[in-house]
């Protein structure tokens, strides 16, 4: 068993997040020290009501929920330290936009035993990928931004797409790329 160190130190700072109108967020702190109190501050430097325990619970979020904030922890020396500030961003305006592919894959070449990686990226909230041959059949488990030939086989030749998807089920397909051989 590890005695508890009589000196305050923040040992995981919060951290920022994405969100909506609605959702509802918890934002964490983890510190060491004897007898620590805490007590969370908006960008406004005022310190939040009944905010003091080792996280903060907001929601469901307002549009005046969304900003910068801070937690201040004492020990009981009088110790205190401030962690770092941590932004809640409004992505509610992204949600109203369906997926938009900003890096559409790259036609590639390539020779049987080598290796080929297409890469796509599509804008938007919880994007999810699924890549497609050109038959126009799923490839199973190639669920990433990016389809890896490693190595290139002999069949691996063709035409292949990618499906980016959001969480409203919105769709875009990339356009074809094909994999040459060289």
């Amino acid at each position: 068993m590890n005695p508890i160190p009589n000196y305050l130190i923040i040992l995981s700072e919060p951290q920022s997040q994405n969100a909506s109108y609605g959702d509802n967020v918890v934002f964490k702190v983890e510190a060491t020290g004897l007898r620590l109190t805490y007590q969370w501050y908006r960008q406004n430097g005022l310190n939040i009501q009944g905010a003091s325990k080792p996280f903060l619970s907001l929601g469901p979020l307002k549009k005046e929920d969304f900003g910068f904030y801070r937690v201040r922890i004492q020990d009981y020396y009088g110790d205190h330290l401030l962690s770092s500030w941590i932004e809640l961003v409004d992505i509610s305006s992204l949600e109203h936009a369906p997926p938009v592919f900003v890096i559409e894959p790259k036609p590639a070449c390539g020779r049987v035993g080598d290796f080929e990686n297409i890469f796509v990226h599509a804008t938007g909230v919880n994007i999810r990928y699924q890549w497609y041959n050109e038959r126009g059949m799923p490839l199973s488990g190639e669920t990433r931004q990016y389809l890896l030939f490693a190595p290139i086989k002999k069949d691996s030749f063709g035409y292949y797409r990618c499906l980016a998807s959001d969480k409203f089920g919105r769709q875009i397909l990339s356009c074809w790329l094909h994999l040459a051989h060289q």
